[in-house]
């Protein structure tokens, strides 16, 4: 068994992410699979990040896990692409993306969130449930009192589009948090 990690070694000294990712997906092994996920974190590359973007829509949760994980140390670094995560079309993709962001915890994360939920004010369009809930929730992490005024303008235009009991209580959870 040495000899695998000194493989996924020499793989992360050459740069070969490709065989790195291979392993990570394809092996069983807890300990193995940890290997190649600590070097593919340690690599940090724009194609990390993509490969573990990509890993999000795993059927296997486990690898949904460690990418959620991976994004979560790599995020800062990339949070443009995470942002365009917050505009594709899959929810749980979106959903996903913000347990991500409330993982980062910084201004840039917190901004993401923000930016997400004006857009859903200004589109004056209810969003999935269960992805508004997920950028509530995260914003309830990240926020702080200064975003009451955001969430009391999200709560209105929801309203508007009729009554969702899930989403009352989860503004109820959030503003209690801020």
């Amino acid at each position: 068994m040495d000899d695998i990690f000194e493989r996924i070694n020499r793989y992360a000294a050459d740069g070969d992410l490709k065989t790195i990712f291979e392993l990570l997906v394809k092996t069983q092994e807890p300990a193995v699979r940890e290997a190649a996920f600590v070097q593919a974190v340690r690599l940090g590359a724009p194609e990390v990040v993509e490969n573990f973007i990509s890993l999000l829509s795993s059927p296997e949760a486990h690898l949904r896990n460690l990418a959620v994980e991976a994004l979560q140390e790599l995020g800062v670094m990339y949070m443009d692409r995470l942002e365009q995560l917050l505009h594709n079309s899959d929810p749980d993709l979106k959903i996903l993306c913000f347990n991500i962001l409330a993982g980062i915890r910084s201004e840039a994360a917190v901004g993401l969130v923000r930016r997400f939920l004006e857009r859903l004010i200004s589109s004056g369009e209810v969003e999935n449930q269960n992805v508004l809930a997920a950028a509530l929730e995260c914003l309830g992490v990240l926020g702080g009192p200064e975003d009451v005024d955001l969430l009391d303008r999200v709560a209105g235009t929801i309203a508007k589009f009729g009554d969702y009991p899930y989403l009352r209580y989860v503004l109820e959870l959030v503003r209690k948090s801020l």
